[in-house]
């Protein structure tokens, strides 16, 4: 769910009309849950599968497949070759580009709030000139962030960096990143969407870091390393 200092959340969307704004089709016409979508989830999103009423995520890739089988998001948009594969306590809308679909949705659930100020920047942080922050991006107390360095939007989750972290000059940092607590990351570095970096981890300038890959606790990359799978603590 994104955060309400960031976005206004509007009026929950008919099943039916949330079908026709994507292209996309019930798995099933006469079966169609709750009737509503009210909120956007990432895949991953588990627990009782009460708890997933009128939430909405959607499958893309079969890397994640796992979590396709797991997930307790009453809705999920997926492609026709695996609508099979949606649990049985949550409802398939069938489409050609579920990604877009689901985009398509949160564009109509969320809307994007105006600030007048820093209000998610927490006052301790320092940026430096030429810093570029996206709407949904969080900053932790004491945080230091070098000139020259992006920082993207979250889309499923804010973009959130930790509590005393530097990051330094040139660094790219891609949407629905979370950096932990006292991290260190050196010049030029790039970090892609949706990957974690957990607490104290030590980046080195140059270093690449693949989408969706976690780098665990206290873990170290040396200079230009690049990293496409998850890396042990």
């Amino acid at each position: 769910m994104p955060d309400p200092r960031f976005f206004d959340v509007g009026a929950k969307l008919d099943i039916d009309q949330a079908a026709a704004l994507t292209q996309s089709r019930l798995a099933q016409p006469d079966a169609k849950g709750s009737g509503f979508i009210e909120a956007c989830a990432p895949l991953s999103f588990s627990g009782d599968a009460g708890l997933g009423a009128g939430r909405a995520a959607y499958f893309s890739d079969r890397r994640y497949l796992a979590q396709l089988h797991r997930t307790a998001a009453e809705y999920v948009f997926v492609t026709p070759d695996f609508a099979d594969h949606v649990p049985a306590s949550s409802v398939a809308l069938i489409c050609a580009q579920p990604q877009a679909a689901w985009s398509r949705v949160a564009g109509r659930l969320y809307r994007p709030r105006v600030h007048a100020g820093d209000k998610a920047i927490h006052p301790s942080a320092r940026l430096e000139d030429g810093v570029q922050l996206g709407v949904g991006v969080v900053i932790g107390q004491d945080v230091e962030i070098g000139a020259g360095t992006t920082i993207d939007r979250g889309s499923i989750r804010d973009t959130t960096i930790g509590e005393a972290t530097k990051i330094d000059n040139l660094c790219q940092i891609g949407h629905n990143v979370v950096i932990g607590d006292h991290v260190i990351l050196g010049g030029g570095c790039m970090i892609a969407g949706h990957a974690i970096i957990q607490d104290r981890v030590f980046v080195s300038g140059n270093c690449l870091v693949h989408q969706f890959c976690r780098i665990g606790t206290l873990a170290m990359m040396q200079g230009g390393a690049a990293i496409s799978k998850d890396l042990a603590p």
